[in-house]
């Protein structure tokens, strides 16, 4: 029995009104049973219902039109043969009632939007009588009256928990009764999507922020993209990030789904989440774009300005208002806005158009070792350009692949993607010099301001043999794949991640940019180097070792604005904005330009592998937020392991 408040008020009060009642066609009461099963079944009345009353008008008393009153609504069929219009009136939508003129009407909420529905007597008692009907009509409006107050609507389980737990949070209970209580309720009601949000804010405050953004994805899977709820959950999700985890790249990204779906209407704790938003992504994009050129290499890697901001959701392509970039060295007439970009593994300014960053990485790569070999005493240099999965040499390549068999592609596509190959060969080929000859009369060194050297086992190796006098040949092989920053299986999500970006842009997609994402096949470059004997080289009076240091590298001008900048990186590795003008001025004072401050000022940075560069960083993020505990050591070690890095080479990176 659901509601035994109006089953009560009928049996306390039907002496008043079913006066008239027979046991033909109106009954209150005990009604028969076989009627009950009559009614329930024409009238559609769930088993769950207590029937009250009965008012049968039909002909034969067939049951199948009248009144029925039950614990739930009041159902009224006027027309047997029109038994669609049926009219429901549930107790819970009802405010009074009132008799007038041989008329019960009826106010409350309706569906068509109307509050009242007069209903005649008839359909109440079985008399003709109108005196006797006008002293009953007052008792029925007094009893329905009655029942309305009477009537508790069955409250669901997860709603009668959720008020539950904002009970507990009203009455000050602590976060890990709360948060006990609420894992609870969400187990035994999934679909409370409330609970995930509240769930997730409490483990982020117990110092657990992973397990609160699970519970705030597993909220966003259950919930329609754009709704309120979404919203909400998306809000919680980036202030995660944010307060809990520092971790400004995601929290923009959340944040900017937050604004993107936020209306008028969805306010929170009487705060415009709409504005609060819009007003948080700003801040986040600021510290987004500060901040952009010290992020790990892989995190930056493929870059995209863009315009205006449509979908952020990508893991691969890192977007950028065109307006706020960062201070990125791009070639003459870049950048442009939906273009992709890759960054340099080791210069972290320098990005390069995505259709031919390989070209320049591996031409700027070999241009650094025909460097490096002439400063070591090199008297002739040749280069050979190679197929490697076929070993032909650069006059045979231009040997036909078959398509299906090599690549499992159509034969078209098999030689589109040798042609690309080839012309990747053609174009190396034409960009450094294939045979070169010297006469080298300095004593070896390195030359100055490297970028590869630092990360080349075996270019470090080569200096160590030639130094030791005993090297005049050397054949070095340098293989284009290495410098493909972004592999296969990472070329085709960072493609899909494109395409996406396109559609939500209305930008069309062409067979030209399909083009950009076939991979390069590999090629080959094999260098012979042969050099002097080194007895025969004299160090010069003005030519010191490469490798005694930087003082005599810099003009006195140069040296000045070294100790200060010395100076301001005492404290700690970072220039304020405040210690950045000061050393403009200085700069200025001291004639030199900013390009060569930029060179000044990155002599002075450790050389790292980008291995220990993203060593480094963790161990920051962890050592920024206070002492490093237990927890953090025992990730930072396992970290290191897993890098490769060495517990001596730990130990300095983290003095750094």
């Amino acid at each position: 029995m659901k509601n035994k408040e109006v089953v009560d008020v009928f049996k306390s009060k039907s002496s008043n009104w079913f006066g008239e009642q027979n046991e033909t066609d109106c009954f209150g009461g005990k009604i028969p049973e076989n009627v009950k099963n009559n009614v329930r079944n024409n009238f559609g009345i769930s088993f769950d219902e207590e029937i009250l009353f009965v008012r049968d008008t039909s002909f034969w008393n067939s049951r199948n039109q009248g009144m029925v009153i039950t614990d739930e609504a009041l159902y009224c069929i006027p027309d047997n043969d029109n038994p669609e219009q049926m009219t429901i009136i549930p107790w819970g939508s009802m405010h009074q009632v009132r008799y007038k003129d041989l008329l019960i009407n009826v106010n409350a909420n309706f569906t068509d939007g109307s509050e009242e529905c007069p209903i005649h007597i008839s359909y109440f008692a079985k008399t003709d009588e109108e005196e006797t009907l006008s002293k009953i009509g007052p008792r029925i409006a007094d009893l329905l009256n009655r029942a309305i107050e009477a009537y508790k609507p069955t409250q669901d389980p997860a709603d009668a928990a959720i008020d539950e737990y904002l009970e507990l949070v009203n009455q000050g209970k602590d976060d890990d009764y709360c948060l006990h209580y609420a894992l609870d309720a969400y187990r035994k009601y999934p679909q409370s999507i409330g609970f995930c949000y509240w769930i997730a804010g409490l483990y982020a405050k117990k110092g657990d922020s992973e397990k609160g953004l699970d519970f705030l994805n597993k909220g966003i899977s259950q919930v329609e993209e754009g709704s309120p709820l979404y919203v909400y959950l998306n809000r919680q999700k980036y202030s995660i990030y944010d307060l809990f985890l520092h971790d400004i790249p995601n929290a923009r990204k959340y944040c900017f789904l937050t604004s993107k779906y936020a209306t008028d209407e969805v306010v929170e704790n009487d705060i415009l989440v709409k504005d609060d938003s819009d007003t948080a992504f700003k801040k986040y994009e600021k510290e987004f774009s500060d901040g952009f050129l010290s992020m790990p290499y892989n995190e930056r890697k493929v870059l995209m300005p863009v315009r205006e901001y449509v979908d952020l959701s990508q893991n691969h392509i890192s977007v950028l208002n065109i307006r706020s970039l960062p201070d990125i060295s791009f070639p003459i007439g870049h950048p442009i806005a939906n273009q992709l970009y890759i960054g340099h593994p080791y210069l972290s300014q320098k990005y390069i158009p995505f259709e031919n960053y390989q070209l320049e990485l591996i031409e700027d790569k070999v241009r650094e070792f025909l460097q490096i070999a002439q400063s070591l005493g090199a008297i002739e240099i040749s280069i050979e350009t190679e197929n490697s999965s076929q070993s032909s040499s650069s006059r045979n390549y231009n040997t036909k692949i078959d398509g299906k068999i090599d690549y499992k592609i159509s034969n078209a596509k098999g030689e589109l993607k040798r042609d690309r190959g080839r012309n990747l060969m053609e174009e190396i080929s034409q960009a450094v010099n294939l045979h070169q000859t010297f006469v080298p009369a300095k004593k070896p060194c390195l030359p100055e301001s490297t970028v590869w050297y630092q990360n080349e086992p075996s270019w470090q190796r080569l200096y160590e043999q030639r130094m030791n006098g005993g090297l005049t040949q050397h054949e070095e092989r340098i293989e284009t794949r290495k410098s493909q920053m972004v592999d296969n299986h990472e070329l085709q999500e960072v493609k899909a991640e494109l395409q996406h970006l396109f559609a939500e842009a209305n930008i069309d997609w062409n067979t030209s940019l399909d083009e950009k994402f076939s991979q390069q096949e590999n090629a080959t470059l094999s260098i012979k180097v042969k050099f002097a004997p080194i007895d025969s080289l004299q160090q010069t009076p003005q030519q010191v070792s490469c490798l005694q240091g930087f003082v005599n590298k810099f003009s006195s001008n140069e040296q000045e604005y070294l100790d200060n900048l010395k100076e301001f990186l005492e404290d700690d590795a970072e220039i304020t904005p405040r210690e950045r003008k000061m050393l403009d001025r200085i700069r200025e004072k001291l004639g030199i330009s900013e390009e060569r401050a930029l060179e000044l000022e990155e002599s002075l940075k450790p050389k790292l592998t980008e291995d220990e560069q993203e060593y480094l960083e963790m161990y920051r993020e962890y050592a920024e937020k206070g002492e490093i505990s237990e927890k953090e050591r025992r990730r930072l070690d396992k970290f290191a392991v897993g890098l490769g890095i060495s517990t001596e080479r730990k130990n300095d990176l983290e003095k750094m």
